[in-house]
């Protein structure tokens, strides 16, 4: 049986050889700005709760899922997240949060400057588009901290990983 870090290390070489020949392609050449779509019902729902003394941590739940739902890499980084969690023995040995692991993890391999950028920008856009009809929401979301942000995100596509 190989090591969990052997294990991952052999499914991602099996990845690398599916690369067509030529310049390997990097994380950010698959990227392009992200789109957020209609996210008026979130808001609205949001915008519901902190009136009602929510706390900013679900504008942090509503950012991510919105960031992760129209990222362009999610998909790749759902199946690296898949084959970080099965790289490790069964569960119930004495590992930790394993979800939690590979949380930290894709928010290490995914988190270039560039991408980050580009998730900051796509939320604060939809924090300058909500004031007129969700000032707390807009205010909540231009609030957030960029690493918790950046984590969420991750947090949310390790938990929609394929099983």
């Amino acid at each position: 049986m190989l090591e969990p870090d052997e294990e991952l290390e052999r499914i991602l070489a099996e990845r690398r050889a599916e690369v067509p020949p030529g310049p390997p392609p990097t994380l950010e050449e698959e990227d392009e700005e992200l789109e957020l779509g209609e996210l008026r019902e979130p808001l609205r729902a949001l915008e519901q709760a902190l009136a009602q003394g929510a706390g900013d941590e679900l504008a942090l739940a509503v950012a991510a899922q919105a960031v992760a739902a129209a990222a362009p890499f999610r998909e790749r980084a759902a199946e690296d997240a898949a084959a970080y969690v099965a790289s490790f023995p069964m569960p119930g040995k004495p590992l930790g949060d394993v979800d939690e692991r590979a949380a930290r993890w894709l928010a290490q391999r995914y988190g270039t400057p560039a991408r980050r950028a580009r998730v900051r920008r796509a939320v604060a856009s939809l924090a300058d588009a909500a004031p007129a009809d969700f000032p707390r929401a807009a205010a909540a979301l231009a609030a957030l901290d960029e690493d918790e942000l950046w984590s969420s995100v991750a947090r949310a596509i390790v938990a929609d990983r394929p099983r």
